[in-house]
């Protein structure tokens, strides 16, 4: 991650999904102590996360706002894979299953996958 992904204006469609955005001033003031921490450390890329991290008291906001994305990509990775896992179900490599037939088995996944969000959401 560079400094250049930390310009807030590449962050609005987060905003319109209720994420709340680090302020501008907070981003300006990350990215001097990232750049200052660059230039002590003599490194090209040090490690933003990091450096964020270590100072949360300090960059409250960035830290909160990078751990919220942090999350949200992990989720929407998951419940990619359980897509790609019903996808699989839903179509079949095999033309016949010898335990159950299919129609039945992807209804009973989708079931599955049904009561899993309901008991999520409430």
């Amino acid at each position: 991650m560079s400094g250049e992904k930390l310009y807030i204006e590449k962050y609005q469609p987060l905003a319109e999904l209720g994420i709340q955005l680090t302020s501008a001033a907070e981003i300006e003031v990350v990215k001097k102590y990232i750049n200052r921490q660059r230039n002590e450390n003599d490194a090209e890329n040090p490690d933003i996360l990091q450096c964020i991290f270590r100072q949360s008291t300090a960059f409250k906001e960035t830290d909160e706002f990078l751990a919220t994305c942090r999350t949200f990509s992990c989720s929407t990775a998951l419940r990619e894979s359980s897509f790609s896992a019903l996808t699989r179900i839903d179509r079949p490599q095999t033309p016949q299953r010898k335990s159950m037939l299919h129609p039945r088995l992807a209804n009973l996944t989708h079931l599955a996958f049904e009561k899993e969000n309901k008991k999520h959401k409430y």
